[in-house]
């Protein structure tokens, strides 16, 4: 049991860190995205995470934005800055994207890039993970908190004692 518990409550500490860096980093203004092509391949593998500064939307040419397009997420190297507007393109992409990208589409600037860290986080966001975590924390909770509730266990047989007697 013992040893359960060492495991559980290294697996929860694990949990309270990544969630606290997610916080810390929104409050900087940055946000992670996983990247889902190939796109921008070498600079950025296929599962990688970028984190965009969500504060910069004046990207300079060379700069890797994300942006908006439609209902998808992008990220991609500017390689034009123009008036009105942005051209884009995947490292691994031999042409210039087709749709420049407008400054009100823009997420952010990214700051910097993990690969394959987004396999991993993609795995935990899958339900039946994501219930088991539930499961885990709850669990952890309990075999933490144990001594509490055999306490209260003891303290109502002790009640129900102290009736019988004066009963």
């Amino acid at each position: 049991m013992n040893i359960v518990k060492k495991i559980l409550n290294g697996l929860l500490g694990s949990i309270v860190l990544s969630g606290l860096l997610i916080f810390f980093l929104r409050m900087a203004g940055i946000e992670a995205y996983t990247v889902l092509s190939g796109s921008m391949e070498p600079c950025i593998p296929t599962g990688g995470i970028v984190f965009v500064n969500t504060w910069n939307h004046q990207p300079r040419e060379g700069d890797l934005i994300t942006y908006h397009l439609g209902s998808m997420v992008v990220t991609h190297r500017v390689v034009q800055v123009r008036k009105e507007d942005y051209i884009t393109k995947g490292d691994a992409n031999p042409q210039n994207d087709m749709f420049p990208v407008l400054p009100s589409h823009i997420m952010g600037t990214v700051c910097f890039s993990l690969p394959y860290l987004g396999y991993i986080v993609s795995f935990f966001q899958t339900k039946i993970i994501r219930y088991g975590i539930y499961m885990m924390v709850i669990l952890s909770f309990l075999l933490q908190f144990r001594p509490v509730f055999s306490f209260i266990k003891k303290r109502k047989k002790e009640s129900a004692k102290e009736v019988q007697k004066r009963i």
